[in-house]
C-alpha cells in the first residue's frame, strides 16, 4: 500500500528538518564556545598524541596515556624509585649488617669485640686497619640508657642506626683523650638525668659504638689491656653494680659487617624502619621507601612484579655506586689538581653539606666505600685524630691492577705526628685485600721499613716483590682489583696547607 504523500513524505520531512535544527543548534553553541573561551594554547605545555622515550613509544589520546603506556611509566617509577632508595639508604643497610656481625658474638650493651693482634684480612670490614686496637659493641635504647666508660687515649665514636653521628670519645670527644663516663639517652626520654655523665641523646635505639686504641713500639697489647680494664658498656638501670663486658678476640677470624647488594638490601633497610621511630628521619625519604613497599608497621611483602623490579634496582643501585666510588666525575672529590688522591668527605663536612646544599654523590661514596661517621675524620686538629686519602687508579687513571707493579713515593717529612700507613683493599669487598700476607698493609710501624736518608719512603705494590725491596712492599694478586686508603694519625700542618702532597701511584714496567 502506497502512503499518501502527506502522510510518508512529511513525516520524513519533519524529521531531517529536526535533525537539521538539531545539528545547526551544536554547531552554533560550539561556535560560540570557541569564540567565548577560545586560547591559545602553549606547545609546551601539551603532550603530543605519541612520545619517543628511552621506556619505549608512549600513546596518548588528547593526553589521556593508554593502557600499555601506563604500564611502562608505572614499571619505570617503581624501578627509579628502587634506584633511589638504595643509593639513599647504604647508611642503614651497612648498620643492620655491623649490627648482625655483633650480634653473632654475643648480646647488645655488654659484649664488644676486639682485636688482640689486630684486624687482618680475613674479617669482611669496611676499610678496616690493620694498624689500631679496635673494639666495638651494639648499643640497644629499648630499654632505657645505656652507660660507656671510655678509657684514655682512644679515639671512639657513637652513631646511630641511620648512621648518623652521635658523639665521639676519647680523644676528639669532651673527654679529651682522659677517659670519661658517657650516657646516652633513647629518643624522647623524659626520665631524670644523672651527674657525672658526658651525656647524649640518640635519635634512634639502636647504635653502633667502636674505638681505636694505639700500638706502642708495634705491640697491640698495651692498647688490648687498657680496653679490657677500662672499657664497660652497661644499662644505666645497673649502674649501681654493673655487670662484666665481654670481650671477644676476633683477630685471625672472619667476621662479616658489609651489607647486601641484591634484594637483600631492601629486606635490611625494613629491619631499620620497623624498629625505629618514624621521626628518626625526614619525611622525604620515609616516603620514598613507602612508595617501594617499605613503611613502618606494614609487612614488606612485594609481589613478583615488584621483587623483580627491586631486584634489578639493586643491581643498578650497586652499579651506580661503584661508578661514582671508582671514577668519580666531580674535581671537588680530589685532594689535588690532576691526582688521583681522593677525599673521603668531599665538602669537608661529615654531614655531607656545603653551603646547606646535599652533596649525593659525595654521600653515596663515603657510606658505600667506609665506615664510622664523626666530625673528627674531618675537622682540622693538628697533631691529633686521623686525616686520610684514597686512590682507586694509577698515575695515568688506569684502575689498579693485581697483575701489574707499582710504585709510591711518599716525599720527605711525612706529615704525620704518631704514625702513617697504606693498606690494600678489595674492590668487591673493600674490605683488606686477601694474598699471602696477614695484613696487606704498610706503613711507620711496619719492623724493618726502609726509609731513605731525606726520610721520604718508596713503597711497592705487585705479586711479587723487586729485588731487594721486600721489606718496602705489599702483595697484590693478579686477576684482581685493588685500591688503597693513606692514613695519617696526628696529622701536621703541612697535611692541611698541602705543602706535603703524597706521589701518585706509578706502574713499573
Amino acid at each position: 500500500m502506497t502512503l499518501p504523500p502527506t502522510s510518508r513524505a512529511g513525516r520524513a520531512g519533519r524529521r531531517l528538518e529536526s535533525s537539521l535544527f538539531i545539528a545547526l543548534g551544536l554547531l552554533v553553541a560550539s561556535t560560540a564556545v570557541a569564540q567565548t573561551y577560545k586560547t591559545d594554547i602553549p606547545p609546551s605545555i601539551v603532550t603530543p598524541d605519541t612520545l619517543e622515550t628511552r621506556l619505549g613509544t608512549l600513546r596518548f589520546t588528547d593526553g589521556f596515556p593508554d593502557e600499555a603506556t601506563v604500564q611502562k611509566v608505572y614499571d619505570n617509577l617503581d624501578f627509579q624509585r628502587g634506584i633511589q632508595a638504595f643509593i639513599s639508604t647504604i647508611p642503614a643497610a651497612s648498620q643492620v649488617a655491623m649490627r648482625r656481625a655483633i650480634r653473632s658474638l654475643g648480646p647488645d650493651n655488654g659484649t664488644l669485640f676486639i682485636t688482640e693482634t689486630l684486624m687482618d684480612s680475613r674479617s669482611l670490614f669496611l676499610t678496616g686497619n690493620s694498624e689500631s686496637v679496635y673494639a666495638s659493641g651494639w648499643i640497644d635504647l629499648q630499654n632505657g640508657p645505656v652507660v660507656i666508660e671510655s678509657p684514655p687515649n682512644t679515639l671512639g665514636f657513637v652513631d646511630d642506626f641511620w648512621y648518623r653521628y652521635v658523639t665521639d670519645l676519647g680523644n676528639a670527644g669532651p673527654d679529651k683523650g682522659q677517659g670519661g663516663k658517657y650516657l646516652l639517652l633513647p629518643p624522647n626520654y623524659e626520665g631524670e638525668v644523672p651527674e657525672g655523665y658526658h651525656v647524649f641523646k640518640s635519635r634512634t635505639f639502636n647504635n653502633w659504638f667502636a674505638s681505636r686504641g694505639f700500638v706502642v713500639k708495634g705491640d697491640p697489647k698495651p692498647a688490648v689491656e687498657s680496653f679490657k680494664k677500662l672499657l664497660r658498656i652497661y644499662p644505666l638501670a645497673q649502674a649501681a653494680n654493673p655487670p662484666a663486658t665481654t670481650f671477644v678476640n676476633i683477630s685471625g677470624k672472619t667476621i662479616n659487617t658489609i651489607h647486601s647488594m641484591d634484594f637483600g638490601f631492601f629486606e635490611e633497610v625494613n629491619q631499620v624502619v620497623q624498629e625505629e621511630p618514624n621521626a628518626a628521619l625526614d619525611p622525604e625519604t620515609l616516603g620514598l621507601l613507602a612508595a617501594i613497599g617499605i613503611e613502618k608497621g606494614k609487612p614488606f611483602a612485594p609481589d613478583a612484579r615488584m621483587k623483580k623490579i627491586l631486584t634489578e634496582a639493586a643491581s643498578v643501585g650497586s652499579a651506580t655506586a661503584r661508578t661514582i666510588a671508582f671514577k668519580s666525575r666531580s674535581q671537588d672529590t680530589y685532594h689535588y689538581p690532576n691526582s688521583a688522591w681522593r677525599k673521603l668527605f668531599a665538602g669537608g663536612d661529615y654531614r655531607f653539606l656545603q653551603d646547606d646544599v646535599r652533596q649525593l654523590d659525595a654521600r653515596l661514596f663515603y657510606f658505600f666505600y667506609a665506615t664510622v661517621n664523626t666530625p673528627a675524620l674531618v675537622r682540622k686538629m693538628v697533631g691529633v685524630g686521623s686525616q686520610y686519602a684514597a686512590a682507586f687508579v694509577d698515575a695515568n687513571g688506569q684502575p689498579l691492577d693485581g697483575a701489574k707493579n707499582y710504585r709510591l713515593h711518599m716525599p720527605p717529612n711525612i706529615p704525620a705526628k704518631n704514625f702513617w700507613s697504606v693498606v690494600l683493599y678489595d674492590n668487591q669487598t673493600r674490605s683488606m685485600l686477601q694474598t699471602d700476607q696477614q695484613f696487606p698493609s704498610i706503613g711507620s710501624q711496619r719492623k724493618g721499613i726502609v726509609i731513605n736518608p731525606d726520610t721520604s719512603v718508596d713503597l711497592y705494590f705487585g705479586p711479587k716483590a723487586p729485588p731487594g725491596k721486600e721489606s718496602n712492599w705489599v702483595q697484590t694478586l693478579p686477576g684482581k682489583g685493588w685500591n688503597t686508603l693513606l692514613r695519617l694519625y696526628g696529622p701536621l700542618d703541612a697535611w692541611f696547607d698541602k705543602t706535603w702532597q703524597p706521589g701518585e701511584i706509578e706502574e713499573i714496567k
